[in-house]
């Protein structure tokens, strides 16, 4: 009986316990610790890239857990000579807000997603919010060119597309239409 009822927390909460220090965490497949050894082995892999403190919290939070981690990651980057070389290389670029737009189909941001496996693109108007959302037979820039004609010929041409510059927008193709 105590064996089932074991089983059964250990499904509900999803870890798969053993008879070490050591758990992992069956659903996100996390490793949890509480053997101080075996955090420091931890720590010393996940800083070894030196990429600061964020991204090796980032990292850490998809792979380990234990109390403590996200202090003890942050005083092992704050104490990394290396680290703080390249934090002072690559200082944050201040967020730069597009303007405000005064009337409708100015401004537009457009994105590509994937949702059942099939590709869509969507066009926001960043006056009224209005969007319009295609279903695209490829992610080729023809098929982006295509659809924002569509959308260009029903409402007009944009002062400004906004794009996460992907392949799709950065290939020459795009480029030549968008002028």
């Amino acid at each position: 009986m105590t064996k089932l009822l074991f089983q059964s927390l250990q499904d509900h909460i999803g870890l798969c316990v053993t008879n070490s220090p050591i758990m992992r965490d069956c659903f996100s497949n996390r490793i949890a610790s509480s053997s101080p050894l075996l955090h420091t082995s931890l720590l010393h892999k996940l800083h070894a890239a030196h990429w600061g403190s964020e991204f090796t919290l980032r990292h850490a939070r998809n792979c380990v857990f234990w109390p403590g981690l996200h202090s003890q990651i942050t005083n092992m980057c704050q104490s990394c000579v290396i680290c703080a070389q390249h934090v002072q290389q690559h200082p944050r670029e201040p967020l730069q807000p597009y303007p405000v737009p005064t009337l409708p189909w100015q401004l537009l941001s457009q994105d590509l997603f994937e949702l059942n496996g099939r590709a869509y693109i969507v066009t926001v108007d960043q006056y009224s919010d209005f969007y319009e959302i295609d279903n695209l037979p490829t992610i080729q820039s023809s098929a982006v060119i295509q659809a924002s004609k569509q959308h260009f010929g029903r409402h007009g041409i944009p002062h400004t597309l906004i794009t996460d510059s992907g392949a799709q927008f950065t290939f020459d193709l795009f480029r030549t239409f968008s002028r």
